[in-house]
Parts: C-alpha cells; sequence; structure tokens
C-alpha cells in the first residue's frame, strides 16, 4: 500500500491569534476556505499499555494512534471510519478503513463496545485488514470540534479546529452519557506534502506565530489529570 506523507505544523491560538492568523491568509497566500465547516469525532483506543500515549510523551519518532472517526453536519453522520495515523520522523500518514455501519447514528447510541464489536466483525471479513482482530484495544477518549477547511491551489490545507471537548471513556457506557471538558484553544494545521516544502517555508516567513508540537489526544487525556502535558 502506497501512502501519502504530509507534513503537519501546528499552532494553538486564542481569538487574537486567530485574527493574525486570517489576516496572514487573505494577505499573504492564496489559501482560501474550500468547503463548509462540519464537526469532527473521534474515538480514540489504545492497548492495554497505553503504548500510544507513552510513545507520544517521549516523541519516539515511529509512533501510531487508532482512532474510529466520523463527521456530523445538519444532514447527521457522515462517513465512519478506523483510521490509523502513523508518525515517521517529520512526517505522518494515515491508512482509513471504512466501515459501512447500518444505522450510523443509532450504533453511536449504543455502549461503546458495542460499537468495537461490529467494526471487529466488519473487519475480520476483510482478510486484507490486519488491525483490532488480532490485538486489544480499548476505548480512551472521544474528541469533538468544528473544523473549518481552507486549501490553495498548490494543495496546502489549513484547519482550524475550534469548540474542541472531551470525553473520557470506558467500554461499557454510551459516549452521550460522559461527561465533557471544554478545550478553550483554537488549534490550526497546515498540512503539505513534502515536495511543498519549500514553497510553504516562503509563505510562512510572513505568519508572525511559533509552532507547536500538539496532540488533542494528549491534551484531553491531560484535561482529566491523567498525564502531565502542556
Amino acid at each position: 500500500m502506497s501512502h501519502e506523507y504530509r507534513y503537519e505544523i501546528k499552532f494553538i491560538l486564542n481569538e487574537i491569534n486567530l485574527t493574525t492568523a486570517l489576516d496572514w491568509i487573505y494577505s499573504h497566500t492564496f489559501i482560501r476556505e474550500k468547503y463548509d465547516g462540519r464537526f469532527v469525532n473521534s474515538l480514540y483506543l489504545d492497548d492495554l499499555y497505553f503504548q500510544a500515549v507513552k510513545d507520544n510523551l517521549v516523541g519516539l519518532s515511529r509512533r501510531r494512534k487508532i482512532r474510529f472517526r466520523w463527521y456530523r453536519d445538519g444532514d447527521g453522520i457522515k462517513r465512519f471510519a478506523l483510521e490509523y495515523k502513523n508518525r515517521e520522523g517529520r512526517l505522518g500518514y494515515k491508512e482509513k478503513f471504512d466501515l459501512s455501519l447500518e444505522n450510523r447514528q443509532k450504533l453511536l447510541d449504543q455502549p461503546i463496545c458495542e460499537l468495537i464489536d461490529s467494526a471487529q466483525h466488519l473487519l475480520t471479513e476483510n482478510p486484507s485488514i490486519n488491525c483490532l482482530a488480532h490485538s486489544y484495544y480499548t476505548p480512551v477518549l472521544h474528541i469533538e470540534y468544528y473544523r473549518q477547511y481552507f486549501e490553495d491551489y498548490q494543495g496546502v490545507r489549513v484547519t482550524f479546529d475550534r469548540q474542541v471537548k472531551f470525553r473520557s471513556l470506558t467500554a461499557r457506557g454510551k459516549i452521550k452519557e460522559f461527561p465533557q471538558i471544554t478545550y478553550p484553544h483554537i488549534i490550526m494545521e497546515i498540512k503539505f506534502s513534502p515536495e511543498l516544502k519549500n514553497y510553504v517555508e516562503g509563505i510562512l516567513r510572513f505568519l508572525p506565530m511559533t509552532p507547536k508540537r500538539h496532540s488533542k489526544y494528549l491534551a484531553g487525556l491531560a484535561a482529566f489529570g491523567f498525564v502531565s502535558y502542556i
């Protein structure tokens, strides 16, 4: 399987920083809003040793996070998939396995263990996918946020994630039953393929902000006191 590697540069914003970022977009780049925003949901899984957490905290150059992802807009739940988010040095790529789950909204109203069981059943029917069926993972964290999408003619993407909410999970409960913690920051991400590195470095010279390594997964766990993460 070939992978689409890309860089991801992240910035943590408040409302003042957001104004600066938008001014940079419209004054110094050809990046413009690509399509309507929508709510993004991620349900993160980890093994019994919380290996994904440990790998991220120490900054391991090769690491992986596993999550279910779905999207929500005015018409309901869109696209439901299992994703591997992989990191190799400074580059990352995703492996996506779309799940054709009947009545997605009803499924999300069931205990999380039933959601995982349904996904495992679909995955084991496809011999080309070697993932959940051969390892034990448990639900750890649910994240929801509103994402706006921008892109230029070169394919450089900029996203803004706001209204971020975290839920700490257990397998037997339903997602909506767990209390939420609101994250006060806006996360801006600039995503681009390796061949555009020099181009992006050029336009970033006009952005008076400093990027920061950031993980919503770790920020959510820190919000519940499970890890120390700034």
